[in-house]
C-alpha cells in the first residue's frame, strides 16, 4: 500500500508513482483510490496520478508469490516506491521487507502443518518450521535508531546458539546453521524448533562497532538488538556481539536487527593540577593560589615548620579528546605516603587500601571536546625531616561508552606512565634559610674593612711627607 499526499494547494501535474515489484512476485491487481488500473505488462509499474491540492491518493498493489522448485531456503524481498514529476524523483518510500518461506514450510501463521506445534526432539539441530529474521544496518549518526537514509549492510554472518545447551545450532547435515545478510541487509535463520536461543553476529571489528542497544522509545523495527556479551559457546568463553535470549514458541521472530557504526576513536584524557595550598600554624592560616600548576613550590619558615600543616587542593580534569561520548566511571588517586586523607574534606571520595577513589563522574556522559573537573584535598603535617618533593598521580580506573570501544591509547587502572588517562602534580616544600640576613652582615664587614684600609694608607702617606 502506497499513500501519496499532495501538500500543495495546487493539483499535481505530471505525477507518476514508480515501483519495481520483485521478480519473485506476480502482480494480481492494482488500484488507485479503489479504482482498478490496467495496462501493466511487467513488474515495473508506472502509475499516473492526479491529486487535487491538499489531498491524497492510496495505491494498492496485490501480488502472488511465484512457486519455485529451487526455493529451498527462505527468500528475502524488498520494495521501494518513488514519486516522480516529469521524470524527476521528488519523494521515496521507506524500504519494505518481506520473507518468502522455503518450500515445505507452508503451514502458515498458525503452523499447524506436519510438525504440529513446532516441537522437536533436539533443539541443537534445525529441523523445526520457524524463522528468525532481521536486518543489518549502518547507523549514520550513531543515535541507535534506524532512520530513512541509513544504509543496509551485506555480508554480515549470523549464527544461532541454543541458550539451554550453549551449543551452536546445526542443520540436519551437521553444519553450523548460519545465514549471511544479502544486498538489502536481510538475513533469515530457518527451520528452528521451539526453544530458547541467542543470535550471534559476526562483523569486521576493524571497521565497525555496535551502535546503541535498544534505544528507549523506539520500535522493534527501528532499534538494534545486538550488544557485546561474554558467552560460553561449546565449552569456550568468548566475547561476541549477540542478542538477549529469544524464545521461539510456535511463532516466527522478526526485527532481530543489528545496527553498526563506523569505528571511531574513544579517548578520555586525565590531567591533574595544584590549585591552592593552605599553610596553618601558630601564626594563623595563609593561602597560596596556583593557576592550574603541575609544579607548586612553597617555602616555610624554619622556626615554624614543626607544628605546621599544609592543605593541598588538587583539580582533576577529564577531557574527551576522542570522537565517541563516554564516561569516566571511576577515578583513582595514588596518594603520596606522607599525605593524609579526610572524608570530611572529600565527600565524593573514599579510601580503599592506599588508594583513593571517586565515582562522581560515573553517570556524566562526556561528549567529544567536553571536560569535567573534580577536586581532591589532602593534608600533610610538616616536620624538619619531611620536606622536599611530593608527587601525586591520578588515573581513570574505569571508563565506559555505549559502543563498547576500548580507549585508543590507554588501559584504565594499569598505572602506566605515558598514557594520557593518567595525570601528575608535584608539590615542593623547602625551608626558608634567612640567607638575606647573612649577606647583609658580610657586606657590612667588607665595607668596614675598606674604610680601615683607607685610614691606614692615609696615615702612612702623612708620615712619609714629614720625613
Amino acid at each position: 500500500t502506497i499513500n501519496v499526499q499532495n501538500n500543495s494547494s495546487s493539483p499535481t501535474q505530471g505525477l507518476s508513482i514508480i515501483d519495481s515489484i520483485p521478480a519473485s512476485l506476480s502482480i494480481q491487481k492494482v488500484t488507485v483510490n479503489g479504482q482498478e488500473v490496467t495496462g501493466y505488462e511487467t513488474n515495473n509499474l508506472s502509475i499516473y496520478c492526479e491529486i487535487a491540492g491538499n489531498s491524497s491518493a492510496t495505491i494498492v498493489i496485490e501480488t502472488l508469490v511465484n512457486y519455485s522448485e529451487s526455493r529451498t531456503e527462505p527468500e528475502a524481498i524488498t520494495n521501494i516506491a518513488e514519486a516522480q514529476i516529469l521524470g524527476e524523483t521528488v519523494a521515496t518510500t521507506e524500504e519494505v521487507s518481506n520473507i518468502i518461506v522455503a518450500n515445505g514450510n507452508t503451514s502458515g501463521g498458525d503452523n499447524t502443518g506436519d510438525n504440529g506445534n513446532n516441537q522437536v526432539d533436539d533443539n541443537n539441530v534445525a529441523k523445526g518450521k520457524r524463522n528468525i529474521e532481521g536486518v543489518a544496518w549502518l547507523d549514520g549518526n550513531g543515535n541507535g535508531i534506524r532512520e530513512a537514509g541509513d544504509a543496509t549492510l551485506s555480508g554480515i554472518k549470523v549464527r544461532l546458539l541454543n541458550a539451554e545447551t550453549n551449543q551452536l545450532v546445526k542443520d540436519t547435515e551437521g553444519n553450523i546453521l548460519e545465514a549471511t545478510t544479502n544486498d538489502s541487509g536481510i538475513y533469515v535463520l530457518s527451520n528452528i524448533g521451539d526453544g530458547q536461543y541467542i543470535v550471534i553476529f559476526d562483523y569486521d571489528t576493524s571497521i565497525y562497532t555496535l551502535t546503541k542497544y535498544q534505544v528507549e522509545g523506539t520500535s522493534e523495527s527501528e532499534n538494534s538488538n545486538a550488544i557485546r556479551n561474554e558467552l560460553t559457546i561449546e565449552g569456550a568463553t568468548q566475547e561476541v556481539a549477540s542478542t538477549d535470549i529469544i524464545t521461539i514458541n510456535n511463532q516466527d521472530i522478526s526485527d532481530i536487527d543489528i545496527g553498526l557504526t563506523t569505528l571511531q576513536d574513544f579517548d578520555l584524557q586525565l590531567e591533574k593540577y595544584v590549585t591552592r595550598i593552605l599553610v596553618q600554624n601558630s601564626n594563623g592560616t595563609t593561602v597560596r593560589e596556583f593557576d592550574n600548576s603541575t609544579l607548586a613550590k612553597l617555602e616555610l619558615d624554619a622556626k615554624q615548620i614543626s607544628g605546621t600543616t599544609i592543605v593541598v587542593e588538587y583539580a582533576i580534569r577529564v577531557t574527551n579528546v576522542g570522537e565517541v561520548a563516554g564516561t569516566a566511571r571511576r577515578i583513582v588517586d595514588y596518594m603520596p605516603s606522607d599525605f593524609t586523607f579526610s572524608s570530611e574534606l572529600n565527600k565524593d571520595w573514599y579510601q580503599s587500601g592506599d588508594a583513593l577513589y571517586s565515582n562522581t563522574l560515573a553517570n556524566d556522559e562526556i561528549q567529544a571536546g567536553e571536560s569535567r573537573t573534580i577536586t581532591l584535598t589532602l593534608t600533610k603535617s610538616m616536620t624538619e625531616n619531611n620536606t622536599g618533593r611530593s608527587n601525586n598521580l591520578a588515573e581513570i580506573a574505569e571508563d565506559y561508552n555505549d559502543l563498547g570501544i576500548s580507549d585508543i591509547n590507554s588501559t584504565p587502572g594499569n598505572r602506566t606512565q605515558g598514557e594520557n588517562d593518567m595525570g601528575s602534580a608535584d608539590v615542593i616544600i623547602s625551608i626558608r634559610t634567612g640567607g638575606g640576613i647573612y649577606i647583609g652582615i658580610i657586606v657590612t664587614i667588607i665595607v668596614a674593612l675598606a674604610v680601615t684600609a683607607v685610614v691606614i694608607i692615609k696615615k702612612r702617606k702623612n708620615k712619609t711627607e714629614e720625613i
